[in-house]
């Protein structure tokens, strides 16, 4: 383990020759805290020749990534005996590379303080996380849900905590993860999900007076387990300190906890299979509602417990209170509980509720007799709190976009807390909905009615509530109402041009557009089509941005593709985005593919190449839970999407690419692509392809076509004539 030196709020190796970097520290001249803008920093933003000092009480959040994977710039979080702060906001990214360290809190007096909300990466060769050290520095680390921390290499708790949320993410940690004798390590649980520390040859050293704390939440019971560290090399006292290899002390938010911890070194040398697991094996006393450190929690909640499954429990105390004291807790707090065998309580507050964003806290004391002999056995849990919602009113849920079939009624809803007043609108339109007698119900409710929707009902919804409590509106997001039809027909006969009102009179068109188009002759059915070369100038589609959303309802696009040479991802058709992984693709490259993507991929993937110089129909499709692919009018592959919610974004539809700056090219001929706003069936594509070229298609087999012919007939009957009465029955 390399030590490491503060010198003058600048953090250098020791052994390090050379001139000392320059330091430029956060101002936060423009007040709104953005680690992003050099204005906030006195000497521009961090670099390869100035290091990072956020102090003086200041915090840096980041407003976009930063960053890069070479050699970078030491950042330092508390200096000086000050307090600073660093938050890596959601969806950002902050690097730091090579030799270049974190410091939490450097110095005595120093505080600091890193909240992880997007990627944190400590990736560099030499490069370290320390967190406070034995000069009185402090520090804290908070890794959140969706929060992912690339620690890369060491990672030292010297005099402060590391706490990682249940949907956290830590990996691939490397050299030694050091808890010292001021060093917290805390876990958080939802009762089955915790933020395993995912080693890669990793050494783990335990000081004599390291803690671990469990923070359990969710559904749990004795006998669980937690896997805690793995990857593990070694598992020892600390380099150069004390200790044995183990935590000094295991400390929980639930009331008399035990965990056994079971430390398995690596079973070979050089195998880095070792882990550390946690297992519950027993308790006195959880919370049941709320949970301890809950959000959003009713005004009107009461409070519940439950005791452990060996506890013999014959009373508990219960204290409660807004401004505790937390070393003596019951100095500031109401005893609502006394001695009674029960538990639940109702909150006494002034008007029967709790007040709005404000935080409580309660402590629950376990009366057990003392079989060995006289008194009680009193255990006390650790103090348990809870914030309860804002007074504003607020939209959890919806409402969802929906397609439905011209003439039938499509139903939006909203899930809310704190709505006293309903209110429905139309983009565009300025007045809330109303109701109209055998068109629109619920208008002033939270859940709208329109029936018999038609074409001139598509469009964007969104929902505002209100209340008497608060001056502020909650405002939904848009949810997309469209008929279930063709939406765009791009025949490609010598032009861009949407056809979609060939088909249905009064329906918008959205035209294609290019960079010096290449529209040739020789189409599948005798017209033109179009030809990519492989060259980024894809074809945009006008206004698809925000139109074009409705596939998470479901969706189909066909397209006709030659091609004669494999090139990549060759993608034919895509309303996609890199930014957050979502959207949908059709490719033809060495095999068709047709994905859709949310943060991971669902895609169905036909195994014969369609590289051969001749025409076939690929159809991509989504029923709202499975992705299918045709090809030729016949099921190629399907496969069951299992994100559960389907995310949209504002790219626009494009052809030829994966996106509209021309990523993923196609290279061929390309021809009569079109989308509908729903799943086809299986037997609408196979008569579109067969309407086309004039061809035979079966889409699927009849269920005793034994010859496989697509038709059941005498021939099918000899076949099992031929078999009638064969036997495989053994007799005694």
């Amino acid at each position: 383990m390399v030590k490491k030196l503060l010198l003058v709020g600048v953090v250098v190796l020791v052994a390090t020759a050379g001139s000392v970097p320059a330091v430029t520290n956060f101002t936060n001249s423009l007040g709104d805290n953005d680690f992003n803008n050099a204005g906030n920093w006195d000497n521009g933003l961090p670099d390869a020749d100035d290091d990072a000092v956020i102090a003086n009480g200041l915090t840096a959040e980041t407003t976009g990534s930063y960053g890069s994977t070479g050699p970078d710039w030491v950042c330092t979080v508390g200096a000086n005996g000050t307090e600073g702060v660093l938050t890596v906001n959601a969806g950002h990214t902050l690097i730091k590379g090579n030799r270049e360290d974190l410091f939490v809190g450097a110095g005595a007096g120093s505080v600091g303080t890193v909240n992880v909300y997007g990627t944190l990466s400590i990736r560099g060769t030499g490069s370290d996380v320390i967190v406070g050290d034995s000069a009185g520095g402090s520090g804290t680390v908070n890794v959140f849900d969706g929060g992912f921390l690339d620690a890369r290499k060491a990672t030292e708790i010297i005099n402060g905590r590391i706490e990682y949320a249940a949907g956290a993410v830590s990996e691939p940690a490397q050299d030694e993860y050091v808890v010292d004798n001021g060093g917290t390590v805390a876990f958080v649980t939802d009762g089955t999900a915790i933020a395993t520390v995912n080693g890669s040859t990793l050494a783990l050293e335990l000081g004599s007076g390291s803690t671990l704390e469990m923070i359990l939440g969710g559904t749990f019971g004795v006998g669980d387990s937690w896997t805690l560290f793995d990857g593990l090399t070694t598992i020892t006292g600390v380099d150069g300190g004390d200790g044995t290899g183990v935590f000094g002390s295991i400390t929980s938010n639930i009331g008399g906890a035990v965990f056994d911890i079971a430390y398995t070194p690596e079973s070979t040398a050089g195998d880095g299979d070792g882990t550390v697991v946690a297992t519950l094996t027993s308790y006195k006393v959880k919370p049941s509602l709320p949970d301890d450190g809950a959000t959003g929690v009713l005004v009107t909640a009461n409070l519940e417990w439950a005791p452990g499954p060996t506890a013999n429990v014959t009373a508990y105390d219960v204290i409660f209170g807004a401004e505790p004291n937390e070393l003596h807790p019951a100095y500031d707090m109401t005893k609502i509980v006394d001695k009674e065998l029960r538990t639940s309580v109702d909150v006494p507050a002034a008007g029967g509720d709790l007040g709005y964003s404000k935080t409580y806290y309660w402590q629950v004391t376990v009366y057990e007799p003392n079989e060995a002999g006289a008194g009680e056995i009193v255990t006390t849990a650790p103090l348990w709190s809870f914030t309860t919602e804002p007074p504003e009113p607020q939209i959890t849920g919806g409402p969802a976009g929906v397609t439905v079939p011209a003439g039938a009624a499509a139903e939006l809803s909203v899930e809310f807390k704190n709505v006293e007043t309903f209110k429905w609108y139309r983009e565009g339109d300025l007045n809330p909905l109303v109701d109209v007698a055998g068109k629109i119900s619920g208008a002033g409710t939270s859940m709208l009615t329109i029936s018999n929707v038609d074409l001139t009902d598509e469009g964007s919804y969104y929902f505002v509530g209100s209340n008497t409590i608060s001056l502020v509106e909650a405002k939904s997001g848009l949810a997309q109402l469209m008929t279930a039809r063709l939406v765009g027909w791009w025949k490609l006969d010598g032009n861009l041009d949407d056809s979609v009102t060939d088909e249905v009179p009064g329906a918008p068109s959205h035209n294609g557009t290019a960079s010096d188009p290449n529209l040739v002759a020789g189409g599948m059915d005798g017209g033109g089509a179009y030809e990519f070369f492989d060259d980024g100038r894809v074809v945009v589609i006008a206004d698809s941005n925000e139109f074009f959303n409705f596939y998470p309802s479901g969706m189909t696009v066909n397209a006709w593709v030659n091609t004669n040479a494999v090139n990549g991802s060759a993608t034919v058709a895509s309303k996609r985005t890199n930014a957050q992984d979502r959207g949908w693709l059709l490719r033809c490259a060495d095999n068709s593919v047709f994905t859709l993507e949310q943060a991971t991929q669902e895609t169905a993937s036909g195994q014969d190449s369609l590289v051969d110089g001749q025409w076939h129909m690929l159809t991509g499709q989504y029923d709202g839970l499975t992705v299918k692919l045709f090809v030729d009018g016949v099921l190629a592959a399907e496969t069951v999407e299992n994100t559960n919610v389907i995310g949209t974004h504002p790219e626009a539809l494009v052809f030829g690419g994966a996106r509209p700056n021309g990523g993923g090219p196609f290279l061929g001929l390309v021809d009569d692509i079109r989308i509908w706003s729903y799943a086809l069936d299986s037997l609408e594509i196979a008569r579109m392809y067969a309407n086309i070229t004039g061809e035979d298609v079966c889409p699927e087999f009849p269920d005793y076509d034994f010859n496989k012919d697509c038709v059941e007939n005498m021939a099918d009957f000899a076949e099992l004539a031929a078999v009638w009465l064969n036997s495989n029955i053994v007799n005694p």
